[in-house]
């Protein structure tokens, strides 16, 4: 069984959001930095640059998205912790 943090331990609302905006960022940044490197190695143009910024993208989309529900876990954890 899993038993609850100590409350001194349990993140804040605003540590989850700000934990999640670092994330994002990062990923963000991470985008940025090889959708321009493809571009310069590849070329915007070509089945080789498309399959890899297709890739990439999927990639993102998947972080984003597990980063966004694990962050919405943290705050239905914090909310059920609250209440009980």
């Amino acid at each position: 069984m899993d038993s609850a943090p100590p409350s001194d331990t349990r993140p804040s609302r605003t540590d989850i959001a700000n934990r999640l905006t670092l994330q994002l960022f990062g990923v963000g940044v991470f985008a940025i930095f090889v959708t321009a490197l493809i571009s310069a190695l590849v070329g915007p143009v070509g089945l080789l640059g498309l399959f890899l910024l297709v890739l990439l993208y999927g990639l993102v989309l998947w972080v984003v998205v597990h980063a966004v529900f694990a962050a919405l876990e943290d705050l239905f954890q914090l909310k059920l912790t609250e209440h009980s």
